[in-house]
């Protein structure tokens, strides 16, 4: 994890150095590929390589890399809140693929970002009675019931979700933070064991169930003390909070009696 992060800030440096000029379309197609396959949301950069590739009209581009191009912007565009260059952008897209689910969730996302959350729910779910395993706007149909503040409906959207992809991560770190907000400490353990099945290495995934087993308290306090204890075995520099929370697992168990300080697990 700590290491795909380094690669990932070195390469964005990187971008930042040359992301003010144009150099060739291949470098362009490249640099939007490099932000998309690090998750790096960085629009103005994605401006600065894809505009020219739209404004061209696809010249030295096949057809696929133009209508990514056009793709990609449009969804910077969003970010930017720059209405005319995404409805350029999806003027151009749905003249080529009239009615196709891609273009129909591109469509729903501009009404999102422009706070039309019923248009863009309703949109959503209309893809869905045609597309119900579409893995994109199951999951933007999860963002659209969080900015509602419909947390109950957007946790019940996420089970079914992972009921057909329980191997997304980011899913159950999401649903995770739902039960959290919603003070569901059960269901949000179940979560995070999901999470350490996926990840088993991953100390924050370690200290975060922990923190939840010791806010649930009585024996689970000593679960905890082992999933804090292991976090640091993962993890001994620069983890304090898993430190701390060790300490106060000891704590509590010295506290509450005899028979819970001389366990010797």
């Amino acid at each position: 994890l700590e290491s795909s992060m380094a690669t990932a800030i070195s390469g964005l440096t990187s971008l930042e150095q040359v992301g003010t000029t144009y150099v060739n379309a291949r470098h362009a197609i490249r640099s939007i590929a490099f932000l998309k396959a690090n998750r790096l949301r960085r629009p103005d950069l994605v401006l600065t390589f894809g505009l020219p590739l739209v404004d061209a009209k696809g010249a030295g581009l096949s057809q696929a890399e133009s209508y990514s191009a056009h793709e990609e912007v449009y969804l910077a565009a969003l970010d930017l809140d720059d209405a005319p260059l995404a409805k350029r952008c999806i003027e151009v897209l749905a003249g080529r693929f009239p009615g196709s689910f891609r273009v129909r969730t591109l469509q729903a996302m501009a009404q999102e970002a422009g706070g039309r959350f019923n248009e863009a729910l309703s949109a959503y779910n209309a893809i869905l009675e045609d597309d119900p395993a579409n893995t994109l706007v199951m999951k933007r149909r999860v963002a659209v019931l969080e900015s509602m503040g419909n947390t109950t409906a957007a946790a019940q959207a996420l089970v079914e979700y992972l009921a057909l992809y329980s191997s997304d991560g980011d899913a159950w770190l999401q649903l995770g933070k739902i039960y959290l907000v919603d003070s569901q400490y059960r269901k949000a353990a179940f979560c995070y064991e999901e999470l350490l099945l996926l990840a088993p290495t991953n100390h924050v995934f370690h200290t975060k169930y922990a923190d939840i087993l010791y806010t649930l308290g009585g024996p689970d306090v000593k679960t905890a003390r082992k999933y804090y204890a292991h976090s640091l075995n993962i993890c001994p520099q620069n983890n304090a909070r898993a430190l701390y929370g060790l300490m106060m697992c000891c704590q509590a168990m010295a506290s509450a009696g005899p028979a819970r300080s001389k366990d010797k697990d």
